[in-house]
């Protein structure tokens, strides 16, 4: 039995190293909040204390530098999102960083995440 086979014989490239990605990645829960390193306390008006706790969910992206920017207001009362607006975009995380396997270095890389903000009741 012959087998033949078609073709042309060219040469193996190396891989190429990883490019970080170009838009930010979505993390969340503890993964975001333990790289949390600076925080600052969103100011809370006395008037709008209510007797339950109340909750401002916020998307934002944290940068390659750990800073935060296009935060954005998602849901909860209306009237304490521009205190927490205000205060997250204060925050800094430490920097999220990609590891890559192929070349062993660690790439920076920007994350969107969901950040819950709550303000004590009375």
């Amino acid at each position: 039995m012959v087998l033949a086979a078609c073709g042309t014989v060219g040469t193996i490239e190396p891989p190429q190293k990883p490019k970080p990605p170009s838009t930010p990645i979505w993390v969340g829960g503890p993964v975001t909040g333990s790289m949390l390193v600076h925080m600052v306390k969103p100011a809370f008006p006395p008037e709008l204390r209510r007797p339950e706790a109340q909750t401002v969910r916020l998307n934002c992206t944290i940068g390659e530098d750990g800073r935060v920017h296009d935060v954005r207001f998602v849901s909860g009362p209306s009237a304490l999102a521009p205190f927490a607006l205000d205060a997250v975009k204060q925050w800094r995380y430490e920097p999220v960083f990609l590891y890559s396997e192929m070349d062993g270095k660690r790439y920076p890389i920007s994350v969107k995440t969901v950040i819950d903000l709550t303000f004590p009741g009375r």
